[in-house]
């Protein structure tokens, strides 16, 4: 698309526009939004209009704190107007322009002259302004710590050897804060021989989230004027912690809420000697100060992103069988953010199942309950796993059963787990249960869910279809029964069912689903889920497939199982 012809378009829409005199690709146009004269300088990008135009603000330093609107080099002050949220129509690239201009100046106008929404905006991505204060040079801070109710002290450790990659962070911990399991990533890098302890550190809440520092305006001043409308018992307890605290690096972390949640910014500061620390304005001298980039590991932090706000944190689960489709469903459930898991298997990872399964290379040999764990708690901050190496059966047990919010059986052994469903009906047991297994050839899987005082358990799926006799094979598999599926390469005790990682992937995301449904008390009735998948290995390797095969068309969706309530 030519300029000029972009130029005459606008000027067809009563916007006067004319190209940059000195940058290629722009233009330069004038607005009256309310009492403000603005100059909005567009460039439009080589792939326009796949990639949408920028508008950037003019003398940008006239205007002040301004929502939406950045700051930057050579006084190009980006405004955001959601060009990420676009949905472009790109044969009409003329239009795209216009569309886009007319909602950032829309914007822009409200931040201009609208003081209530301009104040809103800008507490609302109060993180997004503070990275314009921030400079290339500073190190990062990770802080490993939960929001406090006042304030508390906080444990540094920086790095001691500069050359060594990936190391350049700053950790910081409050100990009664932190949620982190040991074996975590963060806690590993922690307490690493490359780190030591440098200078102090503080985490303090703050009853209201102040507006963020405006364009230019120094740190401390800024942080001086915030601490000023702090309660004054607050002040008072932080002017006799001043007191007593003298250092020469100090690092504050605040958090303070807006409508979104917790809001968290650091500040980095270094004296030439030890002083009190900067938390009242009487102590302020001789200071240097500057915004720092955070990332906070905490659970609010992390898991609200997945939108589960913590309720599953103190659900405990019993994942019984930690083989192909057990390990995916273990990895599912902590990232899901179950607070704890107790994984029970006998075997040791066999290099056999390195494609389908979701421990890596270096943990062959080991029993896969301690290498599901270690791999875990490495990855996932808050995650509490323990290990068992018992057997299916071991858990008839009242006691054993009864200690966990659900059971899942992931063996693939059926008589044992319809061992354990008798055993659950016959005493009563209170915790919902989960059956599932991964049929051959990837033709499909499932995931029954037995829950107590409900219709339905793992007996009905072992129901002939044609007799309504009591069957030894599952009634809603997808193979039909009577057949060899296993194969096997060296003779007796190597004989394995084939199937994909993909399947048992598949598989374990079913069955989490039906945890996760379990766990939230959002499953009213006992029931089942499967997937189902094509047919051509199965039909390659002779294999006949029932009926249901052909007729499903339920795909992951929930069916009730149908009996009368377990007495």
């Amino acid at each position: 698309m030519e300029l000029n012809q972009l130029i005459e378009f606008l000027l067809q829409h009563n916007i006067n526009a004319k190209e940059h005199p000195d940058e290629k690709g722009m233009l330069i146009s004038e607005h009256l939004l309310g009492n403000h004269n603005v100059t909005i300088i567009s460039h439009i990008p080589s792939d326009f209009p796949f990639t949408l135009p920028t508008f950037h603000l003019h003398e940008r330093e006239k205007y002040g704190a301004l929502a939406h609107v950045a700051w930057g080099k050579d006084g190009f002050a980006d405004i955001c107007y959601g060009a990420d949220s676009y949905n472009i129509d790109y044969s009409r690239p003329k239009f795209i322009f216009l569309s886009a201009l007319s909602k950032m100046l829309t914007l822009l106008d409200k931040s201009l002259n609208d003081q209530d929404f301009n104040k809103k905006e800008l507490l609302r991505e109060f993180a997004g302004v503070w990275r314009f204060h921030i400079s290339d040079n500073t190190q990062t801070l990770v802080c490993l710590a939960e929001p406090t109710e006042r304030f508390d002290n906080l444990m540094v450790r920086a790095p001691n050897n500069k050359k060594i990659k990936n190391n350049r962070e700053i950790l910081v911990i409050n100990s009664s804060l932190n949620q982190c399991n040991s074996n975590n990533f963060f806690m590993k890098k922690l307490n690493s021989k490359t780190r030591s302890s440098e200078g102090k550190g503080i985490i303090l809440s703050l009853p209201e989230l102040p507006l963020p520092p405006e364009p230019n305006e120094s740190i401390i001043s800024w942080w001086e004027n915030v601490i000023s409308n702090l309660p004054v018992d607050l002040q008072n307890d932080l002017l006799e912690k001043g007191r007593l605290t003298r250092t020469k690096n100090f690092y504050i972390i605040c958090h303070a809420k807006n409508e979104e949640g917790q809001v968290w910014f650091a500040l980095q500061c270094s004296n030439i000697k030890k002083e009190n620390i900067p938390i009242h304005a009487r102590y302020f001298c001789n200071w240097n100060m500057n915004a720092v980039t955070l990332d906070v590991v905490s659970k609010e932090n992390l898991l609200s992103r997945i939108g589960v706000e913590n309720q599953l944190s103190d659900k405990k689960v019993c994942l019984i069988g930690c083989g192909s489709v057990g390990g995916y469903i273990a990895d599912m459930l902590s990232s899901s953010g179950v607070g704890e898991i107790t994984l029970v298997d006998p075997d040791k990872f066999q290099l056999e199942n390195l494609h389908r399964h979701y421990l890596g290379a270096h943990t062959i040999g080991n029993f896969k309950t301690d290498a599901l764990k270690l791999t875990l708690e490495y990855k996932y901050p808050f995650i509490k796993i323990n290990t068992s190496k018992s057997r299916l059966l071991d858990y008839c047990n009242f006691e054993k059963l009864t200690r966990f919010d659900l059971v899942i059986c992931a063996t693939g052994n059926v008589t044992h787990q319809r061992r354990i469903n008798e055993f659950i009906v016959q005493n009563k047991i209170p915790t919902p249960l989960i059956f599932c297994w991964v049929e051959a050839y990837g033709v499909g899987g499932h995931a029954v869910a037995v829950l107590p005082n409900s219709q339905g358990c793992l007996n009905n799926v072992f129901i002939d279809n044609e007799s309504d006799e009591p069957s030894l094979y599952p009634n809603i598999n997808f193979i039909r029964k009577d057949q060899k599926i296993k194969k096997n390469h060296a003779g007796c005790g190597t004989e394995f069912i084939a199937y994909s990682n993909i399947d048992a992937i598949q598989t374990a995301t079913i069955s989490s689903q039906l945890a996760l449904k379990v766990l939230s008390n959002n499953l009213e009735n006992s029931g089942y889920i499967s997937w189902r998948g094509e047919q051509d290995l199965a039909i390659k390797n002779e294999i006949k497939l029932a009926h249901r095969f052909y007729r499903f068309k339920d795909l992951m969706h929930f069916i009730p199982l149908a009996c009368e309530k377990m007495s």
